[in-house]
């Protein structure tokens, strides 16, 4: 490997193809004044003027790097911290960071900025861990090449700073921040042990319920005048949503929502009786469609015989195919374990095909030839799909000798015919027919959270199932966000897409438009439930309820309202914040002392990243707001 200097910006690259600072192609034919279309749309959507804004920045340092340059000749030294800094990067592009500069063997990362996600804090923590993970896989081959191993310390902390890029003749798009969150996350690094994390308290308040961390107690900064309460992340914890997590320390009453909840009742009368519905759920984020899920759920449970099949569609799997149906596949229906070996996976698929009379391989059928053709590979159709090993082996039911199940996937193991799309159609089939069984014994509450999110495999395949529930005793929710386009599929080269997995070509990379969410609930047993902002009177009931024994002055639960526009998320974070004390007092902006400004209350840090990553969408509108 060979490391690369942008002749732009003058940033010292791994092996990439482009500059991880300003996206410029780091060929030897490149020049500064020249930019590829997606480097000029990244450089238009950032602000040059200096900017407040919420960031999370990581610093990663190598221990006793100190060791390296007695042990290594120079040359060496630096060949080693290019493969160090290549898997870094790689790890740190994964969650969306910018690595905004290099210190010898240590590195400082920013997450977001230039980017926005509404999960920055969630991204970083998970960055960090998978570097440490990375790291140690790396370490056998720096070893064997180099004589040593890597161990680093790292170090996150989340605040306000401001953000700017400093212009100028050789760096014209170079990143600085100001503020003390970078001051902080430096120092807290030395109190990591070797191939630990550490977090701050914003941070750690950002993450908590998501990942596993351990209070090390307060701690005394150099150049840092209070006390700052640092925390070790353990791990990342099992999927959880924001509303679970809350839900762990109650919820607020679902206040203004009785139409809802009828209609969501409704729904799961009708399909009880076998008069399949479905019903998406929209409205802007924090707007309480997670909540009206949760009611159903609840609403369900009170029958001992409904299945319960929960999926959620997520930004860092738009580009996997069928990823929220695959995933409640695994857990809810064929329930995989993950001491499960690939042996016992094939059996337990096998066992449900057979259990609902969906043909398998084995299985002998009298139907006609043309039965035989659509039914007859089930088994290795979804096995394929769920990842077992085509190595894998197994005895036949006799017990006399062993068959190898499914070699990897050949034209001549499927009906003539079977190819790409057809297969495709046929594994979507496959899958649908597998709910439908199940629905004749039990019936079946079919969620999927977050259609903004979704990938096209899965649009195609419940846009099959919903057509099919006429008569099926299956009651299937969908949520979606309203104040964004609906669905979004990240670009990406169609080589690096599966091609047999994927939806026919009128399902492109780019976003996708309204009129597929229409003809997914173009049946007449699927409708829509618009969620709208709660009126003032029922903002104030909450904030009462939120309050419990505290009371508010009148002029102040008058302004979270107006603050708030009705959002239920926002009017509990910002109730929350008000009594919790440390910024409960108004704060008196006076940038022009001889004008006197209204008061404003800071937005919660739990809200922060939310509302940036929507500004930012809004594009050069942003500054208008």
């Amino acid at each position: 490997m060979q490391h690369k200097l942008c002749a732009n910006c003058g940033f010292l690259n791994p092996s990439f193809k482009f500059c991880g600072e300003c996206g410029t192609p780091l060929d030897s034919t490149s020049r500064a004044s020249e930019f590829p279309a997606d480097t000029v749309s990244i450089e238009q959507a950032l602000p040059h003027g200096a900017e407040r804004r919420q960031l999370t920045v990581l610093f990663c340092d190598i221990v006793d790097s100190t060791a390296f340059t007695e042990k290594l000749d120079p040359e060496e030294l630096r060949n080693l911290l290019e493969v160090y800094r290549t898997c870094i990067m790689e790890v740190v592009l994964a969650q969306s960071g910018h690595v905004a500069r290099y210190f010898g063997d240590g590195i400082l990362v920013y997450f977001g900025y230039p980017t926005a996600h509404e999960d920055t804090a969630h991204r970083a923590v998970r960055a960090a861990l998978g570097i440490v993970a990375a790291l140690e896989t790396l370490n056998p081959y720096l070893y064997d090449s180099f004589g040593v191993e890597i161990k680093v310390r790292i170090s996150i902390n989340t605040g306000r700073v401001v953000v700017w890029h400093i212009s100028g003749q050789e760096a014209p798009e170079a990143i600085d921040i100001v503020g003390k969150t970078p001051n902080v996350a430096a120092r807290m690094e030395k109190l990591a042990t070797p191939n630990t994390v550490v977090i701050g308290d914003t941070t750690h308040q950002l993450v908590e319920g998501f990942f596993k961390c351990e209070a090390l107690g307060a701690s005394v900064l150099r150049g840092i005048s209070q006390p700052v309460n640092i925390y070790q992340v353990l791990g990342e914890i099992p999927a959880q949503s924001r509303l679970d997590i809350a839900s762990e320390s109650g919820l607020t009453p679902l206040i203004g929502r009785e139409r809802e909840v009828e209609i969501l009742k409704q729904g799961w009368t009708h399909a009880l009786a076998a008069h399949g519905q479905a019903l998406l759920i929209e409205g802007e984020a924090g707007i309480g469609k997670s909540r009206c899920v949760q009611l159903i759920q609840e609403h369900a449970k009170t029958d001992s015989e409904v299945v319960t099949l929960e999926g959620r569609c997520s930004p860092y799997y738009q580009n996997s195919p069928l990823y929220p149906i695959l995933s409640l596949f695994q857990e809810h229906v064929v329930q995989f374990t993950s001491t499960d070996t690939a042996q016992i996976r094939l059996e337990k698929l096998e066992n449900l095909l057979r259990d609902y009379s969906v043909s398998t391989v084995e299985q002998d059928t009298t139907s006609d030839d043309q039965t035989q053709t659509d039914t007859a590979e089930t088994l290795p159709l979804l096995a394929e799909l769920l990842d077992i090993p085509f190595e894998v082996q197994r005895q036949t039911e006799t017990g006399i000798g062993a068959r190898p199940y499914g070699r990897p996937v050949e034209q001549d193991i499927y009906p003539a015919g079977w190819r790409g799309t057809q297969r495709r159609q046929q594994t979507l089939e496959v899958l649908v027919q597998v709910l439908l069984k199940m629905s004749e014994r039990k019936p079946i509450l079919f969620v999927v959270e977050d259609l903004h999110w979704i990938d096209p495999s899965s649009i195609e395949f419940l846009t099959l199932l919903i057509a099919r529930i006429e008569n099926a005793r299956i009651f299937t929710v969908l949520s979606c966000r309203s104040d964004t386009q609906y669905f979004r599929h990240a670009a990406q080269s169609q080589e690096q897409e599966n091609p047999e997995t994927l939806p026919d070509g009128n399902l492109t990379n780019s976003v996708l438009e309204r009129e597929t969410l229409t003809h997914i609930l173009q049946p007449a047993w699927a409708k829509t439930l618009t969620l709208t902002t709660l009126t003032p009177s029922e903002v104030e009931t909450m904030i009462q309820h939120v309050a419990g024994d505290t009371q508010l002055p009148a002029n102040l639960l008058t302004q979270i309202a107006e603050m708030t526009k009705g959002v239920p998320l926002f009017v509990e974070e910002l109730t929350q914040m008000m009594l919790e004390g440390d910024t409960a007092v108004l704060s008196f902006e006076a940038s022009d002392i001889t004008r006197p400004q209204p008061q404003t209350m800071e937005v919660p840090v739990t809200l922060q990243d939310l509302l940036t990553a929507r500004l930012d969408g809004l594009g050069t509108a942003k500054e208008i707001i």
